[in-house]
């Protein structure tokens, strides 16, 4: 088998398959929260969101939109899309089997990894 210096250790792999909720000691009770700051440090910006219809819009909101996008992409790396017209039952389908796939044992995980030689990622497509 390929280098495995990068695999997962196996603590991981067995919370991964049976924890629903974090542990509470992850957890900081809501009255020790500090209102917008936590552990003395101040809360960052809330995760730029892109409304999908007003970015297709052929008004001056679409240019709006886009900027923030290109905003969003230059600052965060990712952004919250809404309106984007994908069912809800689709989306919790999406969740259900991502959890079920993480859930699997490592070796099963493996066969869909792009790894080459388990040393340098393959691009898609």
């Amino acid at each position: 088998m390929a280098d495995e210096s990068w695999r997962v250790p196996s603590l991981v792999q067995e919370v991964a398959a049976t924890v629903q909720e974090p542990p509470s000691r992850y957890l900081i009770p809501e009255q020790d929260r500090g209102g917008d700051q936590l552990a003395g440090a101040e809360m960052p910006d809330p995760v730029p969101t892109i409304d999908l219809q007003r970015l297709l819009a052929s008004d001056s909101a679409a240019d709006e939109e886009a900027t923030k996008l290109r905003s969003a992409l230059q600052t965060w790396g990712f952004f919250l899309v809404t309106n984007h017209g994908i069912e809800s039952s689709l989306m919790d389908s999406l969740i259900a089997a991502s959890r079920e796939f993480f859930r699997k044992p490592l070796e099963e995980k493996q066969v869909y990894s792009n790894l080459i030689e388990g040393k340098q990622w393959q691009l898609e497509g």
